[in-house]
């Protein structure tokens, strides 16, 4: 064998081993890639079921928010109309001209708010006894409104 031919087989033997090794690499780049491109895939589908659970929990934040501004509102309705209420009873001073105090619209309102129990309370106490120790008895009935107020802004 010729020299010439020695070295055509070295480089053949050469050429193929690089070939092999290049072809390896290739199959490792490719596993490599597919693993990557599952894991992306994995990665956008928990992104886009936290970004779900995000709006849902803003949904409900804003909808537990909403329904705690309305029973505030609630209770400072129910607070003023027995501030009136109790205002009106209180007037006894001829001098007074309550006709323009609306009295029957307040205790309808606070019956149309849910406060019965208490607008029957102040109603009772409108209705029979003398002007003093009814002032006592409404205040502790819930006069001043201070207890409804703060649960609602504890609510």
């Amino acid at each position: 064998m010729s020299t010439q031919a020695k070295i055509f087989a070295k480089i053949q033997i050469l050429q193929g081993q690089n070939l092999a090794d290049a072809e390896e690499r290739i199959l490792d780049l490719q596993t490599n890639v597919a693993a990557k491109d599952k894991r992306i895939a994995h990665l956008k589908k928990e992104n886009k079921a936290l970004q779900k659970q995000i709006l849902l929990a803003n949904i409900t934040a804003n909808k537990e928010r909403l329904e705690i501004i309305d029973e505030a509102k609630n209770s400072a309705a129910i607070v003023t109309l027995k501030i009136r209420l109790q205002m009106a009873k209180e007037a006894a001073d001829p001098s007074i001209d309550r006709a323009e105090w609306h009295v029957a619209p307040w205790k309808q309102r606070l019956h149309e708010l849910g406060d019965d129990e208490d607008a029957e309370e102040v109603l009772t106490i409108e209705v029979g006894g003398s002007g003093g120790k009814d002032h006592t008895d409404a205040a502790e009935a819930g006069g001043s409104g201070e207890g409804k107020v703060d649960d609602a802004a504890k609510a």
